[in-house]
């Protein structure tokens, strides 16, 4: 591959795998294209090629185009290149279907738990399961000396 080219191979190639949300790089593709277009575009040595690189490249709108229409872009992008470097046609994602729509979920249902008979909020902490005596003890240091108190805490 061209070094000219490596460092847009490189930021499509991360575009895809980001699932074509524009966030390769910082600022979006479109203000990296305008920066780069033109630096390698005397390296594009067919003038057919350089129109259809100019059509595709420096006239792009990146971010006002849906995902599909990305991929579709992008995947044309990677066939130029080909063509460009007159290398073998790069191997494009393959279109895949729409994500399925994302499923509801059930809440998660709570057992009550029975209470233990004589215990409240103003009970002790040790009545909270995993809570022993010394646990209670710094606990109690910080003023926390009831089952409300601990809540509030």
């Amino acid at each position: 591959m061209a070094a000219s080219f490596e460092p847009l191979h490189k930021i499509l190639e991360l575009e895809q795998k980001k699932g074509y949300d524009n966030t390769a790089v910082i600022g979006g593709l479109d203000r990296f294209l305008q920066n780069w277009a033109g630096q390698v575009a005397e390296a594009i040595p067919d003038r057919g090629l350089m129109r259809r690189f100019q059509k595709l490249v420096a006239k792009a709108d990146y971010a006002s185009l849906s995902i599909s229409q990305r991929r579709e872009w992008v995947d044309s992008i990677f066939l130029l290149l080909a063509e460009i470097e007159g290398g073998a046609p790069v191997e494009v994602e393959p279109k895949r279907k729409a994500p399925p729509s994302p499923k509801t979920r059930r809440a998660k249902t709570v057992k009550a738990v029975a209470p233990v008979s004589g215990t409240g909020l103003d009970s002790p902490i040790t009545t909270v399961r995993g809570i022993n005596t010394s646990l209670a003890t710094k606990f109690g240091k910080l003023g926390v000396m009831t089952v409300r108190d601990l809540l509030y805490f």
